[in-house]
């Protein structure tokens, strides 16, 4: 009795096929990639200029002279929508741990809170609060919701605008998350604006 094989493809149909899924599964790769990457691994992680930027022109922050009008309006609607997710992020953080060290979900450092919460709006800026000094400066009388507003000189506090003349920080370990004024969350107060 002689029995047949089933109709296999052959060794080189195989390869093709097996070559064709390895070339789509690295497009799909590369593609997811270049969604997030913000900026080259060799840069400074102190330094916002690259991420930094990447995401300011993300967001909307380039205009050319044709229709500037309208792209401008955009930019300031994407930035304000950008700036009230990371407000509404910190906030829903009140009463959370304070750790040193920590970017969340579930405990911050002062850096800690307000990077994490401007993550939550897709926006990468500077892990800690040196850092984030380095975002341009805005007078206090000009913050608005999601600007963050450093403390002591050197810096060594950060908090962030939620408007009212309000800030949300993490500031101890002896005390969670928690909303005061600007002005009682530390000395020499300086605005910075994440998104300009």
């Amino acid at each position: 009795m002689v029995t047949s094989e089933p109709d296999r493809p052959s060794t080189a149909l195989r390869a093709s096929r097996w070559g064709a899924r390895c070339v789509l599964l690295c497009t799909i790769a590369a593609l997811s990639l270049s969604l997030v990457w913000t900026g080259p691994a060799t840069a400074d992680p102190g330094s916002h200029a690259t991420s930094y930027q990447a995401q300011h022109n993300r967001i909307g922050g380039q205009s050319s002279a044709a229709g500037s009008a309208t792209k401008d309006s955009l930019s300031a609607s994407a930035r304000r929508s950008a700036a009230d997710t990371a407000v509404a992020a910190a906030r829903s953080k009140e009463g959370f741990p304070y750790v040193y060290g920590a970017a969340g979900p579930n405990a911050f450092d002062c850096s800690g809170l307000t990077y994490w919460s401007w993550a939550q709006a897709g926006v990468t800026i500077p892990r800690t609060s040196r850092g984030q000094a380095g975002l341009p400066s805005v007078p206090l009388s000009q913050l608005l919701p999601g600007d963050l507003v450093t403390y002591y000189s050197p810096v060594h506090h950060v908090a962030m605008y939620i408007g009212d003349g309000q800030v949300i920080h993490a500031s101890t370990p002896s005390r969670p998350v928690y909303i005061t004024t600007v002005d009682r969350a530390g000395p020499n107060p300086t605005g910075h604006r994440v998104l300009g």
